[in-house]
């Protein structure tokens, strides 16, 4: 069985350390805060984060992955882990095609376990200096497991609608929203991350974030929301947007 500290030493070691053997272009971050949920769990955590992103030519190559876990008089109140693995082909300055699987399993969410793999289209909005708009199109497959006690597992076809908004306010802070939506026959799901970013010194940023879990089809005796407030320290490696 996974334990935090296996999970958070797992994410270390995967960032930088793999990016620095990587020819081309190679950025990421680190980041490690304080994590305060509401919802199915109510409780306040150590939550970590880290990120690589590889470019070379029209191909772009990420992983991101996330843990964070709490217990209370030795009983475990929040464990929740998400990664996600994802490829893009720019065929245009502005267009680009994808392929992606993401990963989530929350021990005490909405659902307990769910894997999606899609595919599809990509098409930057906007993109200055001052503002970036990412919006997606897509289609796949998801596997998802019900929490206890029944613990049934569902299979069906997603639709995913995605967009990645980033504002820079001034050179020392910026604004970034996601939301990414999948819909499919067992439940549809939502995610909503608003967070601010403010420059410390040099490659080390402070950041604020909210973030809204929404699924549609639940277990009668859960919520169907799950938030989360962080507060964090990040460390940002390679060259950034």
């Amino acid at each position: 069985m996974l334990t935090k500290k296996k999970v958070l030493i797992a994410i270390a070691l995967m960032l930088p350390a793999s990016a620095w053997a990587l020819p081309g272009h190679v950025k990421g971050h680190v980041e490690a805060g304080y994590l305060a949920s509401s919802g199915n769990s109510r409780s306040s955590s150590l939550n970590a984060k880290a990120s690589v992103t590889y470019a070379i030519g029209k191909w772009t190559d990420s992983l991101k992955g996330s843990a964070n876990a709490a217990s209370q008089s030795g009983n475990s109140t929040a464990e929740r882990y998400t990664a996600r693995g994802k490829s893009e082909y720019d065929f245009t300055k502005n267009n680009y095609v994808f392929g992606q699987v993401n990963y989530l399993k929350d021990l005490f969410g909405g659902i307990r376990e769910r894997t999606a793999e899609t595919a599809g289209y990509g098409r930057r909005l906007l993109n200055s200096p001052v503002q970036t708009l990412d919006a997606e199109v897509g289609a796949g497959l998801r596997q998802t497991q019900e929490q206890k006690p029944s613990l049934a597992r569902h299979n069906d076809v997603i639709g995913q609608l995605a967009a990645d908004y980033k504002y820079h306010i001034s050179k020392s802070s910026q604004i970034e929203q996601t939301l990414t939506v999948e819909s499919g026959s067992a439940n549809t799901f939502i995610e909503s991350e608003t967070a601010l970013r403010l420059a410390i010194v040099k490659n080390l940023f402070a950041k604020l974030s909210y973030t809204v879990d929404h699924n549609t089809t639940v277990a009668d005796n859960l919520d169907k929301t799950d938030t989360y407030t962080a507060i964090s320290l990040s460390y940002e490696f390679g060259k950034q947007d």
